[in-house]
């Protein structure tokens, strides 16, 4: 073997050793970078541990709770509207169940004032349209007799509301509904075939924003009276037609469903 032959094998050699060389330090040095690797992700957790443990509940208060004054505070915030110092025209109509033998009607108007977020007080009338039901026709037809009814008029009278809930409804993710669930008490006047008579009641309600200063309102009334009716059919107590004859308890339930305007600049 020549010199020049002896010198090449000497290189070929140390490259050889050099790549074992680096591969040795490679495969030794690897478990340390994973070492090193899983050291740093500790340090992350603890890093972010520590930074949950810091977590300012007042910054989360301002931005998801309402600021400044007391009346203010609520639970569900964002209001996109406000109640508050505006006046209220609403327009609704329904049914008035007050006598299984007549077929009872409403048209009505409310003209309020909201004094606060929750509380209004409200001018209430409606107008009854009345006929005869199902029931009083097939009497009729069958006994060939008349029922003694007396039929509403209509009523006016003052209300008092208070919204007790409010909340919001996702609509199929796209659209926010805001309502509000109220209740309220009134005190009014009933107009009849036979007479005015005082009428106290009792009333629950749904009200939805469509927007900003028009909503949607449902509302159930519970109301009372102490009347009198004219005598229409003969009867056992020998009273004469026509002749006032009573007094007698009445209820109602009415329903109805109608359209709220908001009015005036009130709260922001």
């Amino acid at each position: 073997m020549n010199q020049s032959q002896l010198m090449s094998q000497k290189v070929k050699q140390s490259h050889f050793t050099s790549k074992a060389l680096v591969l040795v330090i490679a495969i030794l040095t690897t478990p340390l970078a994973f070492a090193q690797d899983s050291a740093n992700e500790s340090e992350k957790v603890d890093v972010n541990a520590k930074q949950g443990e810091k977590v300012n509940i007042k910054n989360i208060r301002k931005k998801y709770w309402a600021k400044g004054k007391k009346a203010k505070i609520g639970v569900v915030q964002n209001r996109k509207f406000s109640k508050a110092n505006k006046y209220q025209l609403g327009v609704f109509g329904g049914i008035n169940a007050v006598d299984p033998f007549l077929s009872v009607q409403t048209l009505g108007l409310s003209f309020g004032y909201h004094f606060t977020e929750r509380y209004s007080l409200s001018l209430t009338g409606w107008y009854n349209f009345v006929g005869n039901s199902t029931a009083f026709d097939v009497f009729q037809t069958e006994k060939d007799g008349n029922i003694n009814t007396n039929e509403p008029a209509g009523y006016i009278g003052l209300e008092n509301n208070w919204s007790l809930l409010y909340g919001k409804l996702s609509f199929l993710g796209h659209k926010i509904i805001y309502f509000d669930l109220h209740i309220g008490a009134g005190l009014g006047l009933d107009f009849t075939e036979t007479g005015h008579y005082l009428a106290p009641s009792i009333l629950i309600g749904q009200r939805f924003f469509i927007t900003k200063v028009t909503s949607l309102r449902f509302d159930y009334r519970f109301k009372y009276r102490r009347e009198t009716f004219f005598e229409k059919t003969i009867n056992t107590n020998s009273v004469s037609i026509g002749q006032e004859y009573g007094p007698r308890n009445a209820f109602s339930h009415v329903i109805t469903i109608g359209v709220d305007f908001l009015l005036g600049s009130g709260d922001k």
